[in-house]
């Protein structure tokens, strides 16, 4: 009995609120995700026309569609980015694009702003809400718990909203990821990774010498490196000796991760 081989995977292109991409074919794309930082879609294409404005691209809401057999998945994103790579046979243009989610265009929002009594959850989530708004997107605080003490005052200065928002999540431990949901990217917000519900297995083939009937995985880097172990904070109390100690230290973890 012949074993059974893997679909083909098909690719659909849609550009939902810029220029028509019917005549678009995809030739190749690449794509890194990772927690805690914006996702890139790297998207080579060839559309049948040579008159494409790639001003017109720039910003537009893009959607890739992968289908294998029964299984699919749809990839959004925001045009960061085109380039022109040249012509191919018939006269059809060659084109990259560089497709993020909403959240990676907070870079080019700067702003110089103070909160005042107010917590971090809470800054985060009106900052969010106006850029994200914009391009339709959402966001979500989850089951958050961290971050709900208000702070005296909290201060964006001359700073993207981009930065200043991984900031205050990195200050307050929370990571963020992306989950399509209903047609769009949604930004989800977690203090607690590593509770999540686990991913189900994937096989790993080193060498694979001839197509297989599975989906597989053909390299694994993993690392480990030294880090700090123990964190330790100081302030000064003008109302106390200068040499009176005012410092808090953590627990000695294990500085190799």
């Amino acid at each position: 009995m012949l074993a059974t081989r893997l679909q083909p995977v098909t690719y659909t292109l849609r550009c939902t609120d810029g220029p028509t991409t019917d005549n678009w074919r995809v030739h190749r794309f690449r794509m890194r995700e990772a927690i805690n930082e914006p996702y890139q879609m790297l998207l080579e294409v060839v559309a049948d026309s040579d008159e494409v404005e790639l001003e017109d691209m720039l910003g537009a809401s893009i959607e890739l569609e992968l289908e294998r057999g029964e299984q699919g998945r749809v990839l959004l994103g925001v045009v960061a980015a085109i380039d022109w790579l040249g012509l191919s046979a018939g006269s059809n243009v060659r084109l990259r694009l560089d497709v993020r989610p909403a959240f990676a265009m907070l870079e080019q929002r700067i702003h110089s702003r103070l909160w005042q009594d107010t917590s971090v959850l809470d800054i985060v989530d009106e900052v969010l809400g106006e850029a994200l708004g914009e391009y339709g997107r959402s966001h979500d605080l989850g089951s958050v718990s961290t971050g709900q003490s208000p702070r005296s005052y909290c201060v964006q200065y001359n700073e993207s909203d981009l930065a200043f928002v991984s900031r205050l999540l990195e200050d307050i431990g929370v990571t963020y990821h992306f989950e399509q949901v209903g047609g769009e990217t949604r930004l989800v917000l977690v203090d607690a990774p590593n509770r999540r519900s686990p991913r189900p297995p994937l096989r790993f083939l080193d060498k694979p010498t001839e197509r297989a009937d599975i989906e597989y995985v053909t390299d694994v880097h993993t690392s480990r490196e030294v880090r700090p172990g123990r964190y330790t904070q100081s302030d000064v109390d003008y109302r106390r000796p200068l040499n009176y100690p005012l410092a808090a230290s953590s627990n000695l973890g294990n500085a190799v991760e």
